[in-house]
């Protein structure tokens, strides 16, 4: 039955995990191995004369394999190719399976399970609501989880049993004591706001913590030149192209995110209007763009001529009509920058390059910094200056005359002693 050879549904199974998982950027090795895992799932659902991929296929496979008596590094390693699999084709983050032959959480797992210090859980557990009524992301809220209940427990080893208790000398012991000293700062000067805000405790002592920024990087910014190079390389005479370029047009001409690209439905656009109307992902906050009409063009050829037949709401789908994973937007974007032949030397090259572009360009175009924010998204008006990058010519107009030589200088230059 191995040798049977595998129907057209498994075999575009085959190719497109083998596409999707080299793309990923992993070692050599665990490229290797995921893809091992998978020709075992395949053979065993030809086996099991299996024609589609389920849940619940993945987890007979992965109950078989450890039925062999492998190693449990290759049991973890076959349980990581499946996840990967099942992020391929269904799109969303897949729920964890159950390990098999692994009874209890290892690592950095361990100390994030430990309990607050009993005395401060409760007010800590406020705090977190209020952080999600305040629309903070669940993911942020680990990030804060992670920061006090290291600080919590150290003001418990320094003998603190109430909030009244803490004194300034604690938080700056405690800082001290911290391996992630940027996050600790942001962190804690939300939380001591709020601890004073409800009268919890009586100062704020974050404000003697040493002030900590972080630096932004040199922005990527395509030119005109490379980003047609980039549009140009792209085959649009197939299904795949037709949606990559799309995909690329929205994040250069619009500035959407990946995340807003992914999760764009039907129902978030008007071609009647030609209005784009969404909700952002990253930040909750209603969005309204006119949609452009080479981006409107683009987004008609794929829809018409491209995408699979499905009843999914969202635009943009896999090749098995499914919607995308989270880094799927990344992956394809980077991998059509490196099919273009641009040189892009050490610049970044996904979506986030894209918008940067697009931030770059209106400003070079004299469009007010205000309106560039709001087309951005962005509710701080600090983020916006990250995403800038003026234009070479701008910067000539400021630029001075170089002063002529004199002195000992020019003598210097004159090839005289000085």
């Amino acid at each position: 039955m191995k040798n049977q050879p595998l129907t057209d549904y498994w075999q575009n199974v085959k190719i497109e995990f083998s596409t999707y998982i080299e793309n990923k950027c992993l070692c050599t090795d665990i490229v290797r191995h995921y893809k091992k895992a998978v020709e075992r799932l395949l053979n065993y659902a030809m086996e099991n004369e299996i024609q589609e991929f389920s849940r619940e296929l993945g987890i007979n496979f992965l109950q078989s394999e450890k039925e062999c008596n492998y190693k449990e590094k290759t049991i973890e390693s076959r349980h990581s190719a499946i996840k990967h699999l099942e992020r391929l084709l269904f799109g969303e983050k897949p729920r964890p399976y159950k390990k098999p032959g692994i009874s209890k959480p290892r690592g950095k797992n361990i100390k994030s399970q430990r309990p607050y210090p009993e005395q401060f859980a409760q007010t800590v557990g406020d705090f977190f609501e209020f952080l999600r009524y305040s629309n903070y992301r669940e993911s942020t809220i680990r990030y804060y989880n992670d920061t006090l209940l290291r600080m919590l427990w150290d003001f418990d080893e320094q003998g603190i049993k109430t909030w009244k208790e803490i004194k300034a000398n604690n938080l700056t012991i405690t800082f001290s004591r911290s391996p992630m000293k940027i996050n600790f700062y942001f962190h804690i000067k939300k939380f001591f706001k709020y601890l004073v805000d409800e009268n919890i405790i009586s100062y704020n002592y974050s404000g003697i913590l040493p002030k900590m920024t972080i630096k932004s990087g040199i922005p990527s910014v395509y030119s005109s030149d490379e980003i047609n190079i980039l549009l140009n390389s792209i085959d649009r005479t197939k299904p795949r192209g037709k949606r990559n370029y799309a995909i690329i047009l929205m994040g250069v001409r619009l500035g959407l995110r990946a995340s807003d690209i992914r999760l764009l439905r039907f129902d978030n656009v008007n071609f009647e209007y030609s209005i784009i109307s969404f909700v952002q992902h990253k930040t909750r906050i209603p969005q309204k763009i006119s949609l452009v009409e080479e981006v409107e063009r683009a987004l008609r050829d794929y829809i018409n001529n491209g995408r699979v037949e499905s009843d999914e709401p969202y635009i943009f789908l896999n090749k098995f009509g499914k919607p995308f994973g989270a880094k799927v937007i990344q992956t394809l974007i980077g991998e059509c920058f490196r099919n273009s032949g641009i040189d892009f030397g050490i610049r970044k090259h996904g979506s986030h390059a894209l918008r940067m572009t697009f931030a770059s360009e209106l400003v070079q175009e004299n469009v007010p910094y205000e309106v560039v924010r709001t087309l951005l998204g962005h509710v701080n008006r600090g983020s916006t200056k990250q995403y800038v990058q003026l234009a070479l010519e701008k910067l000539r107009m400021c630029a001075l005359d170089v002063p002529a030589p004199t002195g000992l200088f020019e003598k210097y230059l004159g090839g005289g002693v000085v």
